[in-house]
């Protein structure tokens, strides 16, 4: 059974420059459970938070996926758990 959204966790980031495939912009997102539920200008009034994050002077990438992976490599004596066919799944 899904939690209702009060049951989930809320967060507020803010002051941040939200980087769409549009362009750049100033803006506040509200996080409910694991997904972007608002974005705009001056969401706090819609708190309280469990969290809140000051995102002042930042970027804030919604979506994005890293897709860094390191195949076959050692260093120090410690090498990677990736082979060519994890590593690809893993990016």
């Amino acid at each position: 059974m899904c939690p209702s959204e009060a049951e989930r966790p809320t967060t507020l980031i803010h002051g941040g420059t939200v980087v769409l495939s549009t362009g750049t912009f100033l803006c506040d997102l509200v996080i409910l459970g694991e997904r972007i539920a608002a974005m705009g200008r001056d969401l706090s009034k819609l708190g309280p938070f469990q969290r809140e994050i000051d995102a002042t002077g930042k970027f804030i990438l919604p979506g994005l996926v890293d897709a860094h992976v390191h195949m076959p490599w050692e260093s120090d004596g410690v090498s990677s758990g990736d082979d060519f066919s994890s590593g690809t799944k893993a990016a």
